[in-house]
């Protein structure tokens, strides 16, 4: 190896003719192959061809293959780009798959939005009908109250006998003074 840069010698035009022709006929039939079974085995091919490829070069040309094999590199790496963006779009559902599955999901949401509509309407009622049972629920308390207030314990009932039968009896004294008063004035 001379140290002279990839494609440049003091024969630079010959020499590059000269490998041109070939890598050629080595690479149509490497190509053919890869070409052949897509880009997805060109790494494959590179990495068993790299290291030959490189002492054909060196050996034939007496030339650097270091730019070449950076070339093949970034190639190998716009390739690989390629495959995974051409992948992406392989598994990719078509347009009349991504429509039946778009309309399939919009059914499915009018029905879970019908059966939300539903279970609103139902909680609206409930939450209506409990309203109604408070406020019965409430006047009930209320009367219930007013019962409580009016109810009389049997201490009350004792006293309120009592005063009524003293009433009774001053009554009763009243009627028997003003009776004895009509007869005698009689």
């Amino acid at each position: 190896m001379s140290g002279i840069p990839f494609g440049i010698t003091e024969d630079s035009s010959l020499l590059k003719d000269v490998f041109r022709e070939a890598m050629t006929k080595y690479l149509k039939k490497s190509f053919t192959d890869v070409i052949k079974h897509g880009f997805s085995n060109l790494r494959t091919w590179w990495a068993k061809s790299n290291q030959r490829l490189q002492n054909l070069i060196t050996e034939s040309f007496q030339v650097d293959p270091a730019p070449l094999t950076r070339r093949m590199e970034v190639f190998l790496k716009n390739v690989d780009a390629y495959l995974s963006k051409r992948k992406q779009i392989l598994e990719c559902p078509a347009l009349e798959e991504r429509d039946q599955q778009l309309e399939s999901l919009n059914s499915r949401i009018d029905v879970e939005m019908a059966i939300f509509s539903f279970w609103e309407n139902k909680i609206g009622q409930l939450a209506s009908e409990l309203d109604k049972l408070r406020d019965e629920l409430q006047t009930r308390k209320k009367n219930l109250d007013k019962m409580e207030d009016a109810r009389i314990t049997p201490e009350q009932a004792q006293v309120k006998n009592i005063a009524n039968v003293e009433s009774i009896d001053q009554e009763r004294k009243t009627l028997e003074y003003n009776f004895l008063q009509l007869v005698e004035s009689d």
